[in-house]
């Protein structure tokens, strides 16, 4: 199955933290990067329009 992307869906750090932790992969679509935990402390809310998450 290819993998699909989820664009905007996040609207707090936490709904990112919490992805995370469900083991969904979160790219920042600036660097092309995987978001990870310790990130998440250098994030801003300015960010959340800047995140997708990867399911499949």
């Amino acid at each position: 199955m290819k993998a699909r992307t989820i664009t905007k869906l996040f609207r707090s750090l936490d709904s990112v933290s919490e992805a995370l932790k469900c083991g969904f992969q979160v790219l920042d679509t600036r660097t092309l990067e995987p978001i990870t935990d310790a990130d998440l402390e250098q994030l801003s809310t300015s960010d959340l329009d800047h995140l997708e998450m990867r399911i499949g």
